[in-house]
């Protein structure tokens, strides 16, 4: 019986990895140019390539994944109206 319920746990963990990572690649994949729709069609591409770096974006998929399974991700904290987004700063 204990092996069972280690077996079932062990593959919930790996479930949830699995539905997460589906996630951010669905989310990675839908997106186009996340940069440029933050600072609208009239900015230059030197700006556009500064947010993506600032953002990470310019990083390997799988680095922006962990930054995202563990909420580190620049892009995810600064979103307009989070603690961390520039304007919301008073």
């Amino acid at each position: 019986m204990p092996m069972f319920i280690a077996r079932r746990l062990l593959s919930g963990v790996v479930l949830v990895f699995v539905i997460s990572f589906v996630a951010f690649s669905l989310l990675y994949a839908s997106g186009g140019d996340i940069a440029r729709r933050l600072l609208g069609q009239t900015a230059s591409e030197e700006t556009v390539a500064r947010k993506a770096e600032q953002l990470g974006l310019d990083r390997p998929l799988l680095s922006q994944y962990g930054d995202w399974l563990s909420w580190r991700s620049p892009a995810i904290s600064a979103a307009p109206g989070s603690p961390r987004c520039p304007s919301h700063r008073a």
